[in-house]
């Protein structure tokens, strides 16, 4: 099976709350920044090429529980760039693409269904390495609740 590729840089930096108790109830939240001249792209094994929108996005780092993230592959940052593309394409409802038979660099943005979404998500982290394992684990469980967190963001599609 062939596998794809990202290209570009992106920083991640935790959002700090001006109330320090609040952390206490929700999870760390982090803001990716990605570089405007060469910004995070993946490279899809058909061809076409994903980005998020714009150059910053906000993101909980795969919603892994805090229980299981000492284990292997599981921890918040061992695949930023898969994450925030999941979580820009679930806020957004899609994600901006480039499609190679058109001969350009032109990416337009492509609404997708969640299933796409998450299946984009086992594409990404397997090119950022995870194992046969932890991609089934990490797509079973976004695949199961997932619904939770598109169904919030239902207002992208008005």
């Amino acid at each position: 099976m062939k596998t794809g590729y990202f290209t570009g840089k992106g920083w991640l930096s935790p959002i700090l709350y001006k109330r320090p108790w609040w952390r206490v109830w929700t999870r760390t939240w982090w803001e990716w920044r990605t570089d405007k001249t060469n910004p995070s792209t993946f490279h899809h094994p058909d061809g076409r090429r994903f980005r998020p929108h714009g150059y910053m996005a906000r993101t909980d780092l795969g919603s892994i529980p805090q229980a299981i993230q000492s284990l292997p592959s599981f921890g918040p940052t061992d695949f930023p760039y898969s994450y925030v593309m999941h979580d820009s394409a679930y806020e957004d409802g899609g994600l901006y693409t480039c499609i190679p038979e058109h001969d350009t660099d032109d990416y337009r943005f492509t609404p997708m269904t969640r299933n796409e979404i998450d299946q984009l998500l086992y594409l990404c982290v397997q090119a950022e390495g995870a194992h046969r394992v932890a991609r089934s684990l990490i797509y079973t469980a976004v695949h199961r609740f997932g619904w939770i967190i598109w169904n919030k963001h239902k207002h992208r599609s008005k």
